[in-house]
C-alpha cells in the first residue's frame, strides 16, 4: 500500500529534502530574488550544513556537509556535557557564554574539536562524540571528558568552568 492510499482523495504526497525546506522557507518568503543561504542545524536526513546561491528559482549548492560533521551537534554535545537538554537548552549555553571570554584555557582544546577547510566546510574531531554512534543518548564521549573534566549534573551548581566550557564552544561556533 503506498502513503497515498491512506486517505482516498488526498493530495499527493511530495518528499522535501530537510536542508531545501530551510533554504526554500527562507528565500522564497523573502524580498530577495537573488542570495546567499546558509543552512545549519543538528542535522536532516544526511545533511548538517548547506551553502547555496540562489537567483529566481534556481539553486546552486556550493558546499555541503554530511553527517557525522555537525555544528548543531558539536554544540548540542556542550550543552548535554554542561547538564542541559540538548536540542532545547542551547540558548542556556550562549547564555552562559557571555559571562567570561571565550579566549580562555578552555578555547585551543575546545577548538581542536573543529576543523575547517579552504572551501568553508568543516568537520569534527569524531574521538570527542558519540551521537553517530546511536548507542548511548549521550552526545559527548570519554575522551570529551578527560579533555573537559567532569560533566556538569543538571542540579549542580554553575562555576566558572562552566561558563568558561561555554564561552570557548560559542567562540568555536
Amino acid at each position: 500500500m503506498s502513503l497515498q492510499g491512506l486517505w482516498e482523495d488526498g493530495p499527493p504526497i511530495t518528499f522535501v529534502d530537510h536542508y531545501f525546506s530551510h533554504l526554500g522557507n527562507a528565500v522564497f518568503l523573502s524580498p530577495f530574488d537573488r542570495c546567499a543561504v546558509l543552512t545549519l542545524d543538528g542535522r536532516g536526513e544526511k545533511h548538517t550544513g548547506l551553502l547555496a546561491r540562489v537567483e529566481g528559482t534556481d539553486i546552486e549548492v556550493l558546499h555541503e556537509v554530511m553527517f557525522p560533521h555537525s555544528l548543531g551537534l558539536f554544540y548540542g554535545a556542550v550543552t548535554q556535557f554542561l547538564g542541559y537538554r540538548p536540542d532545547g537548552d542551547e540558548w542556556k549555553v550562549m547564555a552562559l557564554a557571555s559571562f567570561v571570554s571565550g579566549n580562555n584555557e578552555f578555547y585551543p582544546p575546545m577548538r581542536e574539536l573543529v576543523s575547517t577547510d579552504e572551501r568553508g566546510g568543516f568537520s569534527l574531531a569524531l574521538e570527542y562524540f558519540e551521537h553517530f554512534t546511536f548507542w548511548d543518548r549521550r552526545l559527548y564521549s570519554d575522551r570529551f571528558e578527560e579533555r573537559f573534566g567532569n560533566p556538569r549534573a543538571g542540579d549542580e551548581p554553575l562555576d566558572e568552568r562552566h561558563n568558561k566550557i561555554a564561552a570557548a564552544a560559542q567562540l568555536v561556533f
